[in-house]
């Protein structure tokens, strides 16, 4: 015996197709919509990528590539042509290797690894880790060789 469908049944499920061709199409425009936005972020972030990595000649311009003296110095400057580039500061963070000796990168990647998301105390680690070798520290024989220097009419007493 065959079972006809009924025409009510038919309607239902030609309804439902509709409705779901229609949603189909909402999903793929949406989708369109959001794959062009995240190209345009795309295009954008490699855009500053290219404008940072001109930044590293720059500094090592000013300044050598940081070895792990001055480290006051190197902040400065680093962080002067990195904010003049329009970075932020986890791009500080993340790209600051790149301006590296050998010798202290991996100790800086180290650091930076760390402190990803935190410019402040990714520079404040820094600062312990190399300030021993900062030439802007005044130690106790640097003063008083400062001192005996002719023509400032002090003496140690």
């Amino acid at each position: 015996m065959k079972v006809r469908k009924s025409k009510k049944m038919t309607d239902k499920g030609a309804n439902t197709e509709m409705a779901n061709k229609g949603f189909n199409e909402e999903m793929a425009s949406f989708m369109m919509t959001m794959m062009s936005r995240m190209l345009q972020e795309q295009s954008a972030m490699n855009r500053m990528e290219s404008k940072l990595t001109l930044v590293v000649p720059m500094v090592i311009e000013r300044i050598n590539k940081f070895n792990g003296e001055d480290v006051t110095r190197f902040l400065e400057v680093y962080e002067y042509e990195m904010c003049n580039r329009g970075a932020t500061r986890v791009q500080m963070v993340l790209h600051i290797n790149r301006v590296c000796t050998l010798d202290v990168q991996a100790r800086v990647t180290e650091l930076s690894e760390k402190f990803r998301e935190d410019w402040v105390g990714f520079h404040q680690a820094l600062l312990d880790e190399y300030m021993l070798d900062d030439q802007t520290k005044i130690s106790r024989k640097s003063f008083l060789e400062w001192t005996e220097k002719g023509g400032k009419g002090l003496s140690v007493s």
